[in-house]
């Protein structure tokens, strides 16, 4: 599934600065790959540890990205976002 966009968390380049610029340089590849929607080839076992780790984390915001789309398909069909109540005080 090709995606939109992808978020890099801070916690994934503390990953990625372990790594040798050769290194780096795969798993970057890796993840430009899995977001045109392409399962990438690593071959580098210590790369391929850290990118089991990071599309873990890729994956989850796939999930969550096309649930808010339902969500927001099922209240476009409804007339759109229900609507707040405010209670004031007075």
């Amino acid at each position: 599934m090709a995606m939109k966009g992808i978020i890099v968390y801070q916690s994934h380049f503390e990953l990625n600065n372990q790594l040798s610029n050769e290194q780096a340089g795969e798993l970057i590849k890796a993840i430009g790959f899995f977001g045109l929607g392409k399962e990438p080839t690593i071959t580098d076992s210590l790369v391929l540890g850290i990118w089991m780790s990071i599309r873990r984390d890729f994956v989850i915001q796939a999930e969550n990205y096309q649930k808010k789309v339902e969500i927001n398909r099922k209240n476009g069909k409804s007339g759109g976002r229900p609507k707040t109540t405010i209670v004031t005080g007075k």
